[in-house]
């Protein structure tokens, strides 16, 4: 119950081993405890059962075998535990099941899962192996004095011919206190020596963003895939070149695909495309004028391209708002303000934008706290000068 409470009624619990399959479902043995949960016991069932009530949950199989124990079919199975509370005041019942699993060893290993799920031949792995008592506490620092820990694997690696061999690795690390252990191991250091055949392609763009070519003296481009096949030496690299033809200006998609007997791999990337020549920038202001009742502002804006040195699809346009006729200064605010210096022509040259750019910002209510200060020491200096 809430606010600590203990719940009073009856509980009934059952406990039997999970079934190994569907067929097995009617050979199972069921034991159901019912106890009475009431203020005594604050409302907790605490139940036990001894190994020899626990081997009384094992049926005798169908086809008896000379070797066959109920301890043997006992260990490692997991049983099911499902429990069925009646409160006595409302009559309501709630049910809950778990499992847990019995097994004769006082510890379990397992792997991390943060391990890396992939390697590289010829670079170090690294992992770790957890090593708990079955509760998940920590082991007993008595069992793991003076103990350490092998780790053993293997792997599939394909030869140049076609062919595929396992090839095994195992080394032997020291148990820590909080059975937390650390591997380390170079993974493919057997054919670290071996050179690999690797087919690399270029794909084609599906949009036609690029042509290529087959080789550099090629004037035609083509919209196929390209492929080079390249012998990479034991601890080396080797580069694949490829000739394409930009058709599209802006980023353009390029897929880089290689293979070898080994493994594969693949890596995408954006290519940014610009035009030739110098760019060149016109701009217009219309002002806007918001006062009268009109829903809709319309404006024509006549630009004159040049029509000979333009180049294709270069060209674009974009539009920007500004709330007052002094916007386009509004980012550069921090540049006008400077500091009075020289004879007096220089230094009120210098000393009147520190006023306009405070009386702007007055005005537009906006806290530039940092300019508004640069302002008033400035001008605190030219006064005096």
């Amino acid at each position: 119950y809430p606010y600590g409470q203990p719940v009073k009624g009856i509980a009934k619990v059952s406990i039997q081993l999970k079934p190994y399959a569907v067929y097995d479902q009617g050979h199972y043995i069921q034991k159901v405890i019912t106890k009475e949960l009431n203020t005594e016991n604050y409302g907790v069932l605490d139940l036990s059962m001894s190994l020899k009530d626990m081997l009384k949950l094992v049926a005798a199989p169908s086809h008896y075998y000379r070797d066959w124990r109920p301890i043997n079919d006992l260990r490692d199975r997991e049983i099911l535990v499902s429990a069925e509370v009646t409160e006595s005041a409302s009559g309501l019942t709630l049910t809950g099941n778990d499992t847990m699993q019995i097994t004769d060893m006082k510890y379990k290993l397992s792997f991390l899962a943060t391990n890396p799920a992939n390697y590289k031949p010829g670079l170090y792995y690294t992992g770790f192996l957890q090593l708990t008592q079955f509760d998940g506490s920590m082991p007993d620092v008595r069992d793991i004095a003076n103990k350490s820990c092998q780790v053993v694997g293997s792997y599939p690696y394909a030869q140049n011919t076609g062919s595929r061999r396992a090839l095994t690795w195992r080394d032997t690390f020291a148990i820590p206190r909080n059975g937390l252990v650390k591997f380390s191991t170079l993974i493919g250091d057997e054919h670290t020596s071996v050179s690999f055949s690797v087919v690399v392609t270029l794909p084609p763009s599906p949009i036609q963003s690029f042509g290529t070519h087959r080789s550099a003296n090629e004037l035609v481009e083509r919209y196929e895939s390209v492929t080079r096949k390249l012998n990479v030496p034991a601890n080396d690299a080797a580069n694949a070149h490829f000739w394409i033809v930009p058709k599209k200006l802006g980023q353009i998609s390029l897929k880089i695909l290689a293979q070898s007997p080994a493994a594969a791999d693949a890596v995408e990337k954006k290519l940014l495309v610009e035009a030739e020549g110098i760019e060149q920038e016109y701009s217009r202001v219309i002002p806007l004028n918001l006062n009268d009742q009109t829903k809709e502002i319309k404006a024509e804006v006549e630009i004159t391209l040049p029509s000979k040195e333009l180049v294709p699809e270069s060209t674009f346009i974009y539009v920007t708002v500004i709330g007052d006729v002094m916007g386009p200064s509004i980012n550069g605010l921090e540049r006008l303000v400077r500091l009075p210096h020289g004879c007096g022509e220089q230094n009120m040259l210098n000393f009147a934008p520190n006023i306009y750019v405070l009386q702007y910002l007055e005005e537009t209510n906006q806290d530039n706290s940092a300019i508004k200060r640069k302002c008033k020491d400035y001008m605190k200096t030219g006064k005096s000068q």
